[in-house]
């Protein structure tokens, strides 16, 4: 089906574009005859073969990005000398006598395609009559599976079913209901603040993810309290109930989000405060090493003041014995020079 449309439409297409390209180059080159088909017959010639082009080639586009094809046989088994096939009308009448003795189940419409690789899938509408409409469902499936791989030796690469009618008695009991309501009624968060609560733009900026994450928890405890029996309560303390628990919910938000944010503010105080730290012990160490400097080149200037003043001394001192001895020579020499003339 999918290649005879595409051979139609590029048959056609190629029929309108040479009709359309005549037209051009006798308007082009021949302006005396292009004048005679300003007539409304030439007009609703060109408007319908304009309408036709759109047309085929949306077709065109469509033929060319469908991947299934539509079937008009199957082929069950070949070899080199001949090939089987059934037609599509085969396997649909196969498939609908399968659900002709099933009260629960009936195929009403069975459509086969093919993709680009050859692999055959098959569409099911069908009519359920039952509650359980997974278990039907897989029960046809499995029956369609047997049939065909028994009869026909066909392995179908998909069966995808479609409901179009549905005929079921399920009614839930009204114990079920209720619990059901309550769940839903406790997963509902008012917008409306508590009386003498303001909500500031900084509880509001994250108060989805706390109220998601109280509601989870509220939820996991009302199911487990729900297989429990539920007393029965007016309307009015169960409204009373559903206000109190969204009061509560906004103060734990509102005092978590305060404790969040205090958080902040002393981490924020304490990075401050590290930093103020840092900077005075630094500018104390600079301070510190400046009087130490002065202090080490003060003592080295005392120390060699000192050290010049003693050696300056030590080097009078010496002098002035030195000048003392040689004094004390010549009287001694004089003296001497005396006893030997005596003793002479």
């Amino acid at each position: 089906m999918k290649k005879l449309l595409e051979k139609i439409t590029s048959v056609a297409l190629a029929v309108v574009s040479i009709l359309f390209i005549a037209l051009v180059w006798v308007v082009m080159f021949k302006p005396a005859i292009a004048a005679d088909f300003n007539t409304s017959l030439v007009k609703a010639f060109v408007i319908i073969l304009s309408s036709a082009f759109l047309i085929l080639s949306g077709l065109n586009i469509y033929s060319s990005f469908v991947d299934n094809e539509r079937l008009s046989d199957v082929l069950l088994f070949k070899d080199r000398e001949s090939a089987t096939k059934a037609t599509v009308g085969v396997v649909k009448k196969t498939a609908k006598r399968i659900t002709k003795n099933m009260e629960e189940a009936k195929i009403r419409k069975v459509t086969l395609y093919s993709d680009a690789s050859g692999n055959i899938s098959m569409n099911v509408e069908v009519k359920v009559r039952s509650d359980k409409t997974m278990d039907v469902i897989t029960n046809v499936r499995a029956l369609l599976i047997e049939t065909f791989d028994e009869i026909f030796g066909i392995e179908f690469s998909a069966i995808n079913f479609r409901v179009i009618t549905s005929k079921n008695k399920f009614v839930p009991n009204d114990a079920d209901v209720k619990a059901k309501v309550e769940a839903l009624k406790a997963t509902i968060v008012s917008n409306k603040p508590a009386p003498g609560k303001v909500q500031t733009s900084k509880v509001t900026g994250h108060i989805e993810e706390k109220v998601e994450e109280v509601e989870a928890a509220d939820i996991a405890k009302e199911t487990e309290e729900s297989s429990e029996e539920i007393p029965e309560e007016t309307p009015a303390e169960q409204a009373q109930e559903i206000i109190s628990e969204e009061n509560d919910w906004e103060d734990k938000i509102i005092e978590e989000k305060a404790e969040e944010v205090a958080a902040e503010e002393k981490q924020t105080v304490e990075e401050i405060t590290e930093d103020t730290t840092v900077e005075e012990s630094k500018a104390a160490e600079e301070v510190t090493e400046d009087t130490t400097v002065e202090e080490n080149n003060a003592a080295e200037e005392v120390t060699e003041d000192t050290t010049v003043e003693e050696s300056k001394a030590a080097e009078s001192v010496s002098e002035e014995a030195i000048e003392k001895e040689t004094d004390a020579l010549p009287e001694t020499t004089s003296e001497e020079e005396k006893k030997e003339d005596e003793i002479k």
